[in-house]
C-alpha cells in the first residue's frame, strides 16, 4: 500500500490511524509528495495497481508550493488515475468536500476517464447518522467504480 500526501501532519494521523488499527507492522509506504506529481511521475514510469483511493481536498499546496484547486484539476488527475490502474484492478474511489459537487457530477468524471473499462460505477453521500437513523449530516460525496 501506498500513501500519498502532501501534508506531513496527515501522514502523522494516518501512522497513528494505522498503528491503531493494528496496521504498524503492515507493508505501508508513507510518500509526502504532491500527489499530482507523485501520480504524473508513476504514468511514465508503467506502475500500475489494484485499487486507488482518492480523497482530495477542495484547496492545497504542496510540499514544493504546487498548488490544488478542485474544480480545475480534479478531471485531470482522475484521468491519471485511471491510467495507472492494471489490467485486473478490482477498484477506484474518488471522495470529494465541496458544496458545488454532487456523488453525481463525480461518478461523470470517473466515467469519462474509464471509457471502455467493465464494471459498475457507483455514486452517493456519506453521512454521520443519529441513532436509529432518523436524522444525519452530509460530510461528503463519493463516487466508487467496482471491477
Amino acid at each position: 500500500m501506498t500513501h500519498v500526501d502532501a501534508s506531513k501532519k496527515a501522514i502523522g494521523w494516518a501512522r497513528e490511524n494505522a498503528t491503531l488499527s493494528g496496521l504498524a507492522m503492515e507493508p505501508i509506504r508513507w510518500i509526502c509528495e504532491d500527489a499530482r506529481r507523485y501520480v504524473q511521475r508513476e504514468v511514465r514510469r508503467g506502475v500500475r495497481y489494484d485499487g486507488i483511493i482518492l480523497d482530495p481536498p477542495k484547496y492545497g499546496r504542496g510540499p514544493g508550493g504546487e498548488v490544488w484547486r478542485l474544480f480545475e484539476n480534479l478531471p485531470e488527475m482522475i484521468g491519471l488515475c485511471a491510467e495507472l490502474l492494471s489490467a485486473d484492478a478490482s477498484f477506484m474511489l474518488l471522495n470529494a468536500y465541496a458544496e458545488r459537487l454532487s456523488g453525481l457530477s463525480l461518478s461523470g468524471l470517473m466515467a469519462d476517464a474509464l471509457p471502455g473499462r467493465s464494471g459498475v460505477i457507483d455514486w452517493g453521500e456519506l453521512a454521520l447518522m443519529e441513532e436509529g437513523g432518523e436524522r444525519g449530516v452530509g460530510l461528503s460525496f463519493f463516487a466508487r467504480w467496482s471491477a
